[in-house]
C-alpha cells in the first residue's frame, strides 16, 4: 500500500475501508520510516489479524533535529515530506506486546503484536 502506483493499494491507510480492505486481514505490516508522515496506528492494528505484527522504523522525536543535518549533509536521504508524527513508540497504545530498540539514540526499531 502507498500512497502513489505502482502500489496493489493505492490510497490513505486511514480510508482503509473505502480502499476495499478487511478488518484483521493482514499477518504483518511493515511500516519503515513511515509513521512519523501518518498517523496509522489505529488503522495499522484493525488490520492485523490477533498475533499479527507490525515492524516498524521511525526516528527518536527529541533527535530528528540530528537527522535533518545529517540530511543536509548528503549523509542519509532526504525525506519526502514533514515529519508531522514524530512519536516514541513506548506510548502508542493498543497493541498487546511491543519490542522496542533504539538504535544510535537517533532511530526506534519495533515489532509490535497484537
Amino acid at each position: 500500500m502507498d500512497l502513489y502506483p505502482p502500489a496493489d493499494v493505492v490510497g490513505d491507510i486511514s480510508n482503509w475501508r473505502g480502499l476495499g480492505l478487511e478488518p484483521d486481514s493482514f499477518n504483518t505490516i511493515i511500516a519503515f520510516e513511515v509513521v512519523e508522515h501518518v498517523d496509522c496506528f489505529d488503522a495499522c492494528h484493525h488490520l492485523l489479524k490477533p498475533g499479527g505484527k507490525m515492524l516498524i522504523t521511525t526516528p527518536v522525536p527529541g533527535m530528528d533535529w540530528l537527522l535533518k543535518i545529517t540530511e543536509g549533509l548528503g549523509l542519509n536521504q532526504q525525506r519526502t515530506s514533514p515529519h508531522d508524527h514524530l512519536v516514541d513508540l513506548r506510548q502508542v497504545p493498543a497493541f498487546s506486546k511491543k519490542s522496542i530498540r533504539i538504535v544510535l539514540g537517533l532511530a526506534q526499531w519495533a515489532v509490535f503484536t497484537k
